[in-house]
């Protein structure tokens, strides 16, 4: 495995964690105990194993489950992922900005299309993230007056498609927890 690192995360400083939490723009409440407020070292280092092995830091690692016990994890290749996909996921919700615009979002990446609904809550590929609605920055003229009430017209980039972002997950821990969510709907 050269080249592929495992962190202990388990063995890391809490300021250490907490600035991986920040990194990976995680809600801090989420890894915090509710009965005294210490940090579950165990749920985050779970998380972030995962996030290593989505990143292709480490092609294999070990997950402690609530119970103590020890399980490998790999991920799953089931053709349904493109292989040029990490397998990191994101919610996203698109805007309309004004009532010209076409009803979802138009993106395409490595021969990947996605037409997305606008003003839905959506899991898309990171990937569109990084490389297409980074770079999808428009031009508009903002008008500004100055003192002496001249009118002139600025340039200014804004995103071509309004977006927020909400959650970042890998592809496994989404699948896990909507196979947990179907069985206790039945």
């Amino acid at each position: 495995m050269e080249g592929l690192i495992m962190k202990n995360y388990q063995a890391m400083k809490n300021e250490e964690l907490f600035e991986l939490i920040e990194k990976y723009e995680l809600d801090k409440q989420d890894y915090l105990s509710p009965d005294n407020g210490s940090l579950n070292r165990k749920k985050l280092g779970n998380v972030l194993k995962l996030i290593d092995l989505a990143a292709g830091k480490v092609e294999e690692t070990v997950v402690i489950t609530e119970d103590g016990d020890v399980q490998e994890h790999k991920p799953e290749s089931n053709g349904k992922l493109h292989k040029s996909l990490s397998g990191m996921m994101v919610e996203i919700q698109f805007y309309s900005t004004d009532e010209n615009d076409l009803p979802y979002a138009q993106l395409a990446l490595n021969g990947i299309a996605l037409i997305i609904p606008k003003e839905l809550k959506t899991w898309i590929p990171k990937e569109f993230i990084d490389g297409v609605l980074q770079n999808a920055i428009a031009t508009k003229m903002k008008m500004d007056v100055d003192r002496d009430g001249k009118i002139r017209y600025i340039p200014k980039q804004v995103p071509r498609l309004q977006h927020t972002v909400y959650d970042v997950k890998h592809i496994d821990v989404l699948r896990k927890e909507y196979d947990e969510s179907q069985k206790k709907g039945n």
